[in-house]
């Protein structure tokens, strides 16, 4: 191939096959998350676009539309809060947490995933003819909503800089170079912003 494309998440067996990971390290909270319908009332809320997020302690609940049909929940909490990330969910806990949501959580399906939030930073984007996108290159957590957009903006720009480049490893330089400093300054800002979970 031309160009081997790696985006295959925050395990990516591509990436640490090439050993690029310059720092890897788990955070202190995670998160469920699941997808549920959306009510005919929700459908027809002239603000059905609106994304919501709740706090109680160190417990979030975020609850975004994302299509006319469904709503994505995700439950945030400390990894140290058993009761928080098990799944099947806990419903009664969350109730604890959040009574006003009562209605809410009773609509929560039993097939969440719980993920632990992570932090991750490579030594270089690119090994010869191979470069890493999304998580894989820089996991952060998700407390300003960028993850997926720093993923498609690096792709959208490494299909620039291919385009207007003949020689492939000009041109993976250069888009790491104007790239990666945005990149790395949303990853801290998400890590920083995070930190308010962790306080009593």
């Amino acid at each position: 191939a031309d160009l081997v494309v790696a985006g295959d998440g925050i395990n990516s067996k591509i990436r640490d096959s090439l050993n690029l990971i310059a720092k890897r390290r788990p955070l202190p909270d995670g998160a469920v998350r699941i997808m549920i319908d959306r009510t005919p009332q929700e459908r027809a809320a002239s603000d059905g676009g609106t994304t919501i997020e709740n706090w109680s302690g160190s417990r979030r609940i975020l609850y975004t539309p994302v299509s006319d049909t469904e709503i994505y929940i995700a439950l945030t909490m400390l990894h140290s809060d058993e009761g928080g990330r098990r799944v099947p969910i806990d419903r009664a806990s969350w109730k604890q947490s959040f009574p006003h949501l009562s209605d809410l959580i009773d609509r929560f399906v039993d097939n969440g995933q719980y993920g632990r939030f992570e932090y991750i930073r490579l030594k270089s984007w690119s090994a010869g003819r191979v470069v890493i996108l999304g998580d894989a290159a820089h996991a952060l957590p998700p407390n300003i909503g960028q993850g997926a957009g720093c993923s498609m903006m690096n792709a959208l720009s490494l299909a620039w800089y291919l385009d207007r480049e003949k020689d492939m490893a000009t041109a993976l330089k250069t888009w790491e170079t104007s790239e990666r400093p945005m990149t790395e300054h949303t990853q801290r800002i998400s890590v920083f912003l995070g930190l308010p979970t962790t306080w009593p």
